[in-house]
């Protein structure tokens, strides 16, 4: 009985120490031991700086690589390895995936498990304003995913016009086929083509 006393005392006394380390902040818990900024994260690999990139909130995203998160940290396997700029992509959240590129140094043609870039991530959900910002800044607008398939691919295969018609107008190659073999006004079978047409 005396030893757990002795047991709950010891662990109160930690308690209070540790919660000395930390502040609260409005964007959470911060301070001189911060033991998830950098590259804790859930069972899946999101640390904080990825749910940030994900819901936009630039500030957040500004506040944690200042306090030393890693840019470039990929999630687990199960969600694809994806960096927090690739997840601000698939997300179209401009000043975000601006911000990393620009002030953090995170690196836009870095791929992930499957082989895709942030601008095909950008291509697959129409987010034509990151491509084209993406396309300023020098990604390569051919590259490849493990399945061979090129931001034209998708932006076809998705239906997504401008990002096609952004697409075009840079040096894309268009009689590019993918691993099974299809050209990518193959992708589209449901939507007009003519639109597509190199």
């Amino acid at each position: 009985m005396i030893n757990s006393i002795k047991s709950r005392g010891k662990v109160k006394s930690k308690k209070k120490t540790a919660e000395k380390n930390f502040t609260v902040t409005k964007y959470g818990v911060g301070g001189v031991n911060r033991p998830n900024i950098k590259s804790r994260g859930t069972f899946c690999g999101f640390t904080a700086l990825h749910y940030a990139a994900y819901h936009g909130h630039l500030e957040c995203v500004q506040m944690l690589s200042s306090h030393g998160a890693l840019v470039e940290q990929e999630l687990g396997a199960s969600q694809n390895k994806m960096t927090p700029l690739m997840i601000a992509c698939q997300r179209g959240h401009f000043s975000v995936a601006r911000w990393l590129v620009q002030s953090a140094s995170a690196k836009p043609d870095k791929k992930d498990k499957l082989k895709r870039t942030s601008l095909m991530l950008a291509c697959m959900n129409g987010h034509a304003h990151i491509l084209t910002y993406l396309l300023h800044i020098g990604c390569d607008s051919n590259a490849k995913d493990s399945s061979g398939n090129s931001p034209l691919h998708y932006a076809v295969a998705y239906g997504w016009y401008f990002c096609v018609k952004i697409l075009l107008s840079v040096d894309t190659v268009c009689e590019v086929t993918n691993d099974w073999k299809l050209h990518h006004l193959a992708e589209n079978t449901n939507k007009s083509k003519e639109d597509a047409v190199c």
